[in-house]
């Protein structure tokens, strides 16, 4: 062995990656030794002796199958992955993989190479993350269920007073009496939304075909009828068809068109446009534009908020809930959520879904 080999030899055996070789059978022909740390086997265990798939369960297997060796005979492809492989004690380790093709004619059979990455403190932050939003979500809604008893006495008490003894009382006390009222009313409303939020976190998304014409033109149909004057001009566009949680999607158009609607309100000819188009990427995008009081761009990061708000509460009605609950449906379908907007000129308001075919 000359100097360049054995440096080359150190430099694959201890670096802070694994490396390993596959032939065309699959079989691993040769691993390095940070590698074989990991799994915990001796060179002659494995070597020539087991294909790189035994080390996966049948799920990972299958997911390895679909992303390397279907796609995996062109010489430019570069790919990589999550997976867990299972120590030789049986404990899993999550890693990256990445995999290069090595070209045919290789006087070994070796068809692949891969390197891996320990995954294990990513993934252990991970469910971390994932245990603590569990937490926050079954703690929000806790409160929330908790609160509505109190808020119900509060409520059924005020009612009380106004019919038995509104008589009784002043102007002053019964401007008192319906400002208690009004907030039990509005206070009833912000739990229903939290709620609403919580149970975001604990749903499926259950996707399937779904025709948004139709589904926004039912909608702004509903929302209409509660606005009696009729004077609100909203125009729709023929929308694409998406892959999502219909449920979820009527959730979120509820809340763009209300929002809409609410923000017009004031101008003399309201008007609301409803339209979408894809992007560079090819995913589907939609578009609620309207030409109400607008907010200003420097506020834009604080609009998906929970409890943010960018106009009084005297001025216009809502709980802060709401885009929250719609940034929360997009996020869970892969997709983004953005809005422009002009001060007294009006705003957009954007979301995107990955374009699928349902697979």
């Amino acid at each position: 062995m000359n100097i360049v080999t054995s440096h080359v030899s150190t430099l694959l055996n201890n670096p802070l990656c694994g490396h390993h070789l596959v032939n065309d059978q699959g079989l691993i022909v040769d691993i390095n030794d940070t590698l074989l740390e990991w799994l915990g086997y001796e060179r002659n265990e494995v070597v020539g002796k087991i294909k790189f798939t035994d080390l996966m369960d049948g799920n990972g297997r299958l997911a390895f199958q679909k992303h390397f060796d279907v796609y995996c005979n062109a010489a430019d492809f570069s790919e990589r992955m999550g997976l867990i492989l299972f120590r030789k004690n049986g404990t899993s380790l999550p890693v990256i993989l990445n995999v290069i093709p090595v070209e045919d004619g290789d006087v070994n059979g070796v068809k692949k190479l891969y390197s891996t990455l320990d995954n294990s403190e990513c993934r252990q932050a991970l469910d971390k993350i994932n245990n603590l939003n569990q937490e926050l979500e079954a703690f929000t809604y806790s409160v929330s269920h908790d609160l509505r008893a109190p808020l119900r006495s509060i409520d059924g008490y005020c009612r009380i007073l106004q019919e038995d003894y509104g008589e009784k009382l002043d102007e002053e006390g019964r401007r008192i009496l319906n400002v208690v009222m009004n907030n039990a009313k509005r206070m009833g409303k912000l739990i229903d939304d939290l709620l609403d939020f919580a149970r975001l976190g604990r749903k499926g998304v259950q996707r399937s075909k779904v025709h948004m014409t139709g589904l926004v033109n039912n909608v702004v149909r509903e929302l209409l009828m509660q606005e009696p004057e009729g004077k609100i001009n909203i125009t729709i566009g023929d929308l694409h068809t998406t892959f999502a949680d219909m449920d979820m999607l009527r959730q979120v158009w509820i809340s763009l068109i209300e929002n809409a609607i609410k923000y017009t309100g004031k101008h003399p000819s309201p008007k609301i446009e409803i339209s979408s188009f894809t992007d560079d990427a090819g995913d589907i995008c939609f578009k609620v534009k309207d030409n109400g009081v607008g907010f200003d761009m420097k506020y834009a990061s604080k609009l998906f908020g929970v409890f943010q708000r960018l106009h009084k509460m005297q001025d216009f009605s809502g709980t802060g809930v709401g885009l929250a609950i719609v940034k929360r449906i997009i996020s869970r379908h892969d997709g983004r959520v953005w809005a422009e907007g002009i001060l007294n000129e009006g705003a957009v308001f954007y979301f995107s879904i990955p374009n699928s075919d349902g697979n």
